[in-house]
């Protein structure tokens, strides 16, 4: 997975494009689990990098959201590369769109390395809520966009449920 991370990072360079590691693939990497999927904001054009990526790795895009410029790239059935378009005109911003806390993560790519765990970008207190083992809604809408989602991440994750809280602005 670090081999893709470094590969998308140099892209991404190529096309002048901001790249963050957010969500998911934070919150397994905290817990101990080796992340399957890889999920990125971009702030730049995620069609592009997509293409870009699937060349170098053999991969299929998929696109899955086109209002939302969301693709994936599909390298192996069990590696995914999620890329989606920046919400806002800053990683805060976007990580207020988010589901759960412990999924409002982020830390730019360039800065991803032995220490990244000092850098990550925490806007809403995720990382105590994963050490407290409480799954907390970022916003009452984020449970009724799709609630599914909920019984999804409450499965795996020995957790507490918590109300939904008031969001900084940013």
């Amino acid at each position: 997975m670090w081999e893709i991370l470094k590969l998308v990072s140099n892209l991404a360079s190529s096309l002048d494009c901001s790249l963050y590691l957010v969500g998911g693939t934070i919150r397994d990497k905290l817990l101990g689990h080796d992340p399957q999927d890889i999920d990125l904001a971009v702030s730049g054009s995620c069609q592009s990098l997509a293409e870009l990526l699937a060349k170098e790795l053999q991969g299929t895009v998929v696109l899955m959201d086109q209002e939302r410029e969301t693709v994936r790239v599909v390298v192996q059935p069990n590696i995914q590369i999620d890329l989606s378009l920046l919400k806002g005109n800053c990683i805060e911003r976007d990580l207020l769109t988010r589901d759960f806390t412990i999924n409002a993560l982020a830390i730019k790519l360039s800065d991803f390395n032995n220490e990244w765990i000092n850098k990550v970008i925490d806007p809403l207190g995720g990382l105590q809520d994963i050490k407290l083992g409480l799954l907390r809604a970022v916003s009452n809408s984020s449970l009724l966009d799709d609630p599914l989602r909920f019984y999804g991440e409450f499965a795996w994750l020995p957790a507490t449920i918590c109300p939904y809280f008031p969001l900084p602005v940013y």
